[in-house]
C-alpha cells in the first residue's frame, strides 16, 4: 500500500526549497507550472502561493501596517487572530498546515498561543505559509489608519484582499486574486511623497 500524500512530503526540506528558490528571485512573483504528477502540481502551487504571500508581507511591511498591528491594536494582545484561522479552508492540506509549523519554528515559535497556536509576543511568524483567512483580513482600525496616510486607494487594497479564496488547494483563481492585491498594495507604493519610508 502506498503511502498518503502528506506522508510521502518532508515538509522540513521543502521549505529549505521554497527559501532557496525565493532567495535567487526575491523581488518576482513566481509562476511555476505543475509537473505532471500529483506531486509536482502541490509543490508547485504551494511554492506559487509562499512566493505571492512574501510580496504581500513586503508591502505591508513598506506600508507600515504592520507596525500599527504590534504597536496601536486597540485589541492587543490577541489582535484579530482567531483559534482555527490557521487551517481554515485547508482543514485538510496537510503538506500547507505542516509547511506553517516548519516556518513557525525556523522564526523562533516554541509553543502554541492561547488564541492561535502561531500567535506570540512578537507577532505572527509565518509569512510565507500564512493562511487565506488571515492574508486577506484588514480590520477597520488598521484601513482606517493607512486611508489617512495613503488615500483612498487603501480601500482598493481592502476589496482585493478580500477577494482572494480561502482554499489553496481547490481554488482555480487564487493566484490571480493574490496578483491583483499585490498589484494594488504596488500601485500605493508607488504614490507615496519621495523622503517617506
Amino acid at each position: 500500500m502506498s503511502p498518503k500524500s502528506y506522508q510521502a512530503f518532508n515538509c522540513e526540506h521543502f521549505y529549505d526549497e521554497v527559501l532557496a528558490e525565493l532567495s535567487a528571485h526575491p523581488d518576482d512573483v513566481l509562476n511555476l507550472a505543475p509537473g505532471p504528477g500529483h506531486r509536482d502540481s502541490i509543490r508547485a502551487r504551494l511554492l506559487n502561493y509562499a512566493s505571492r504571500t512574501r510580496q504581500l508581507d513586503v508591502i505591508f511591511e513598506r506600508l507600515e501596517a504592520k507596525h500599527f498591528c504590534s504597536a496601536q491594536c486597540p485589541r492587543k494582545p490577541v489582535g484579530c487572530c482567531w483559534e482555527h484561522a490557521y487551517r481554515m479552508g485547508n482543514e485538510d492540506f496537510f503538506e500547507f498546515l505542516g509547511l506553517q509549523e516548519v516556518e513557525a519554528r525556523s522564526r523562533g515559535w516554541q509553543q502554541p498561543g492561547a488564541m492561535c497556536p502561531y500567535l506570540s509576543d512578537p507577532g505572527c511568524p509565518l509569512v510565507l505559509f500564512r493562511p487565506p483567512a488571515c492574508v486577506r483580513h484588514m480590520c477597520t482600525e488598521l484601513m482606517d489608519a493607512l486611508s489617512a496616510r495613503f488615500g483612498g486607494q487603501v480601500r482598493e487594497l481592502n476589496s482585493s484582499l478580500l477577494r482572494i479564496s480561502q482554499d489553496i488547494r481547490r481554488s482555480e483563481s487564487i493566484f490571480s486574486e493574490l496578483d491583483q492585491a499585490i498589484a494594488a498594495g504596488r500601485s500605493i507604493l508607488a504614490l507615496r511623497p519621495p523622503g517617506t519610508r
